[in-house]
């Protein structure tokens, strides 16, 4: 990944793991040579510049325990030297949210990006310039997914409630069946995670953010978790934070692709399927908007996308390669099996990332 970021060496990239063990351990891995690949003179067929040809891991790279990170409230009901008891007392969602929101909480930062695992960059970027770019524009998405609606998930709409109830709110603020689970450009603005956890709760005032996180009755995602507090907030224009969200859009996704002529992209989408952008590759089989697809990304900041291997194998190799070829993508963020053996070196290292 860190080979095709062109600024990675004026990024702070924070690990967090789960344990002092774990700390240990990496660190050592890092520190052994015969670990240590380097980027060489080209990756997935991309020139790489000398100045990073030589690079082995970003050099701003730290690794944290959570446990540091904690507040004192968590911190008494765990240990430094394992944190992930926690997985198994309230489970890995919970776990996961307050290791991400732990962490935005922390450190000292404008905006961050939440990476996956398994993310792949997939053509040279500047982090720093795609982040610009994106909060000139920011858009939180929603989608509309009522009773009957066959996009409607259990799950999810007990997810968004549990987020809703850490923020103090319910979900019927937002409207009935109403969901803050798409889009994957995961970007936090450092003074809005901080409003979000230092607000107290109408619905649970004697305890603070992270207590009532993992005491909620549902599974927790913090980008949901995020998106809620955002869409809350704009609501609420007397609020002393008010100017912080200004520059927020609140929109529907499956509106925003109808009005942009998209709607037979869109119907690619199986309509069972209960987060749109997580299929959004089924609209590039709509080849003859394509090109219209790529305005819609380009426009409302599509940077980065999920692939899902099933869906990516429907895909036919020249319609994806011409896609990818255009589209404003700088990374997959997860299971984007095939794209890294055989579909990015095919592009024979000429995808530059294009914003407009």
């Amino acid at each position: 990944m860190a080979c095709l970021i062109t600024d990675v060496s004026s990024l702070s990239i924070s690990i967090i793991l789960s344990s002092d063990a774990e700390v240990i351990l990496l660190n050592s891995l890092l520190s052994d040579a015969t670990t240590k690949p380097q980027c060489g003179p080209t990756y997935l067929s991309y020139p790489i510049p000398r100045s990073s040809s030589n690079l082995t891991y970003p050099p701003n790279l730290t690794l944290h325990n959570l446990y540091t990170l904690l507040p004192p409230s968590i911190q008494n009901l765990t240990t430094a030297a394992e944190t992930s008891d926690l997985v198994r007392k309230y489970g890995k969602y919970k776990y996961q949210s307050m290791k991400k929101l732990a962490a935005a909480a922390h450190f000292e930062y404008d905006y961050a990006i939440l990476l996956d695992s398994e993310g792949l960059v997939i053509r040279p970027v500047a982090f720093k310039e795609l982040v610009g770019e994106w909060t000139k524009g920011p858009v939180i998405w929603k989608e509309l997914a009522g009773v009957g609606s066959p996009r409607r998930n259990r799950w999810v709409v007990e997810i968004n409630e549990g987020c809703a109830w850490t923020l103090g709110r319910t979900m019927e603020n937002f409207g009935t069946g109403v969901s803050f689970w798409e889009g994957y450009t995961w970007i936090l603005e450092k003074e809005i995670v901080m409003d979000m956890v230092n607000s107290p709760s109408r619905l649970d005032s004697n305890s603070d953010f992270f207590t009532r996180l993992l005491n909620a009755k549902s599974d927790i995602f913090e980008i949901a978790m995020y998106k809620i507090h955002i869409a809350g907030r704009k609501m609420e224009q007397s609020s002393r934070t008010s100017d912080i969200y200004t520059k927020y859009r609140v929109l529907d996704i499956q509106e925003a692709l109808t009005d942009y002529g998209l709607e037979a992209a869109y119907t690619r989408i199986p309509p069972n399927l209960d987060v749109i952008s997580q299929r959004f590759p089924s609209m590039i089989l709509e080849e003859q908007l394509q090109d219209l697809l790529v305005s819609f990304m380009k426009e409302y900041k599509f940077y980065f996308m999920y692939f899902d291997p099933g869906y990516l194998s429907q895909i036919p190799r020249p319609v994806l390669q011409e896609f990818l070829r255009k589209a404003p993508l700088a990374m997959t963020v997860s299971g984007a099996t095939g794209l890294e053996g055989e579909v990015i070196p095919a592009g024979m290292g000429g995808w530059n990332m294009s914003y407009v």
